[in-house]
């Protein structure tokens, strides 16, 4: 996913993260940042953060008082759209 013109993964369990870091490291070394919205994939983060594998920044959204299923659904769809995100 495109954010302001940089690439970045919002993921749900940690799934999406964990395929780029075992089969897809160079997609994984573009990215400029990780948005985990699952206990089960903020978890998953701590670990690769204690193991040294997480090198972007990641920011857990699932205690976050705007974590709201709409917004972020319509955060994606218009970045997927290449609409302007308002603050580029």
């Amino acid at each position: 996913m495109w954010f302001c013109g940089q690439p970045q993964v919002l993921d749900d369990g940690g799934d999406a993260t964990d395929l780029l870091l075992k089969k897809h490291m160079t997609i994984f070394n573009k990215l400029k940042g990780i948005v985990e919205e699952s206990i089960i994939g903020v978890h998953r983060l701590y670990q690769l953060s204690k193991s040294g594998k997480l090198t972007i920044p990641a920011m857990n959204i699932t205690e976050s008082v705007t974590k709201v299923r709409g917004l972020i659904i319509m955060w994606s769809t218009m970045v997927m759209h290449d609409r302007s995100c308002g603050n580029c």
